[in-house]
């Protein structure tokens, strides 16, 4: 069945859906026809449509939220339609329509759909544009989505509160906790309803076991009354104090003070108290009593204008001022021997950092113009912003006196060791000549050998105190001094022309007491006599080598030639039984390497004060050699 176009006409004319026709004369779009139902919905009047433009009959809305973007979005829905020549249909949209003779606007959305109507050659004659009114239910949804957004702001304002709640509740729970001292919370019975971490954590006491006692199971014993009063009194008053220990689970006490007030929960009393640790507090108290009690001198003064803020009774008494008195003065006052350039001078480093502390010599002048020697030590302290010298003044007066006493011992004593040493030195010299002018006299070769060799012993001990005497001291020796003194010796005394003995010396820089420099200088000697000797028999040429080391806690000695070495049993001379026996008495551990000469490596530990005739033994060795 075709439709005849009269009633196609009647089709359109009578649709409920608003329709407009519109010439494709873009970007005019003029308006042809348009249907009952368009103009009921846009409130318009045929005659002042037909004919138009159609954004010259609905342009945009710019009073109205969001309605500027219709007329826009229409625009190009229809320029895609005419290219592509196939029905639009667009996204929902708001365009507003006037309200006659108001100057206001309703309120509409819609769906526009667009229809091209193509002709048999595949143009476009005419585009009818179909608005679908969604207004209620664009509306509903926008007010379900409204209503959705203020639930989920209320959900999330409820959650917002709870967590507030929760933070504040973690909150005051960790404040609790972290409170310094110990936090506590009882009633009027003394059961304890809540305390701080720190409680257990000094106490000792675990939480089950806290609840079960009693606030005064805290205090020491002698101060359990004087809390208890205290606690009676606070919750009569509404709050109170107490100093008293802290009586711990191991039955330690710690100084404490404890404050405490009255809280009402539920219609009952609570006594909420706090107790902090006061050991520091009661330190200073007793350090303060002690400064003031010092026989020292101290004195706090301060650091711009010098005057005193304070001086103990020691120095009260010893200059003979009182308290206000000194507060008037400053340090320059008794000290006649500065000036204030002077004494700026002397404390500049303490001002600028470059030392901690300043210690020096002065004279105090006392009220009665008396005068007494000081050692003073001065610092300066810096606390809580403000900074102030403080000066500990030792009165060295009989210090004084019996160092000069000490002194002057002290030199009597040098002037009798040094002539000691020059006398010894000199006896032994004497022995020595006495020695080798006898030996001059025997005829035997074994007692003139003996006689040499003593002498050269006696010799070796005598260059100690030789060199002890040219020392302007007498406690050490310098032992590699010793050693080239007594190889030029040796040397002389041993001097062949047919033969060239070098020698090489490595020697650390070694102080020895005169008691390690006596069996040292014994050992040294034998050892480089007998290579003189016996090392280079049948030799034009040789090497004595003579190293001595130290560490820590040892020295090690090595004396080696490259001599023709020895043979059979090396204690079986007089000589190196000697150096064997001194070895062992200074506890020293002996090594004796034959292979390409000899070499003696000699290690003995580091003692002080030994005691040459017991540890030499020198009555108990044979004469023999």
């Amino acid at each position: 069945m075709v439709i005849s176009s009269k009633n196609l006409w009647a089709i359109f004319m009578e649709s409920p859906t608003p329709k407009v026709v519109l010439q494709p004369d873009s970007p005019r779009y003029t308006i042809v026809e348009v249907n009952d139902a368009f103009l009921e919905a846009t409130h318009s009047k045929k005659e002042d449509l037909t004919g138009k433009s159609f954004f010259e009959a609905f342009p945009e809305n710019p009073n109205e939220d969001g309605g500027g973007n219709g007329a826009r979005n229409i625009r190009v829905a229809l320029g895609k339609g005419f290219d592509q020549k196939k029905a639009q249909k667009l996204e929902v949209l708001r365009y507003d329509i006037p309200v006659q003779n108001s100057g206001k606007f309703e309120k509409k959305f819609w769906i526009p759909h667009l229809y091209p109507l193509i002709n048999d050659h595949r143009e476009i004659d005419y585009v009818i544009y179909a608005p679908v009114d969604v207004t209620k239910r664009v509306l509903a949804e926008l007010e379900e989505e409204r209503a959705h957004r203020n639930l989920q702001r209320e959900i999330h304002s409820r959650k917002r509160i709870q967590q507030l709640l929760i933070r504040e509740k973690n909150f005051a729970e960790s404040l609790v906790k972290c409170l310094p001292g110990v936090f506590y919370l009882f009633d009027v019975e003394g059961n304890l309803c809540q305390w701080n971490q720190n409680l257990e954590e000094l106490t000792g006491y675990t939480s089950d076991e806290i609840n079960e006692m009693h606030p005064l199971d805290f205090i020491a014993k002698d101060y359990v009354g004087k809390v208890k009063c205290v606690i009676e009194k606070t919750f009569e008053n509404g709050s109170g104090e107490v100093d008293a220990p802290l009586l711990l689970k191991d039955g330690r006490t710690v100084p404490f003070k404890f404050n405490g007030m009255i809280v009402k929960l539920n219609d009952q009393d609570f006594l909420l108290g706090m107790g902090s640790d006061i050991s520091e507090q009661v330190q200073r108290m007793h350090l303060s009593e002690v400064l003031e009690r010092s026989r020292n001198e101290i004195y706090i003064f301060d650091e711009k204008t010098l005057n005193f803020v304070d001086v103990n009774s020691g120095a009260r008494e010893n200059l003979g001022y009182s308290l206000e008195e000194l507060k008037k003065m400053t340090p320059l006052d008794f000290k006649p021997e500065f000036t204030l350039s002077e004494f700026i001078k002397l404390i500049k480093p303490l001002r600028n950092g470059a030392k901690d502390k300043v210690v020096f010599n002065t004279v105090h002048q006392r009220k009665d113009g008396s005068f007494y020697n000081v050692e003073v030590h001065l610092q300066l302290i810096q606390q809580q912003g403000y900074r102030f010298f403080v000066a500990i003044i030792l009165d060295i007066t009989e210090r004084l006196r019996i160092e000069e006493k000490v002194k002057a011992s002290l030199q009597e004593k040098e002037v009798l060791l040094n002539e000691i040493h020059h006398r010894v030195k000199n006896n032994l010299a004497i022995v020595s000549s006495l020695l080798n002018m006898q030996a001059g006299t025997i005829e035997s070769d074994k007692v003139k050998r003996i006689l040499t060799e003593s002498e050269g012993r006696i010799r070796s001990m005598g260059m100690i105190h030789e060199l002890l005497y040219e020392q302007e001291f007498f406690s050490s020796i310098n032992f590699c001094a010793y050693i080239k003194k007594l190889l030029k010796y040796v040397a002389l005394n041993f001097d062949n022309p047919d033969k060239t003995i070098t020698t090489e010396l490595k020697l650390d820089d070694i102080f020895f007491s005169i008691d390690t420099a006596v069996p040292c200088a014994l050992i040294v000697n034998e050892l480089l006599t007998n290579a003189y000797k016996h090392a280079f028999t049948g030799r034009k040429e040789g090497r004595i080598s003579i190293n001595m080391v130290q560490t820590d806690d040892s020295y090690t000695l090595v004396f080696s030639d490259n001599g023709i070495g020895i043979s059979g049993e090396p204690k079986g001379s007089m000589g190196l039984s000697l150096v064997y026996g001194l070895g062992k008495q200074i506890g020293g551990t002996i090594t004796l390497d034959k292979d390409g000469g000899t070499r003696y490596m000699i290690t003995f530990p580091k003692v002080n004060n030994r005691d040459l005739t017991n540890q030499f033994g020198l009555s108990k060795m044979s004469d023999g050699g």
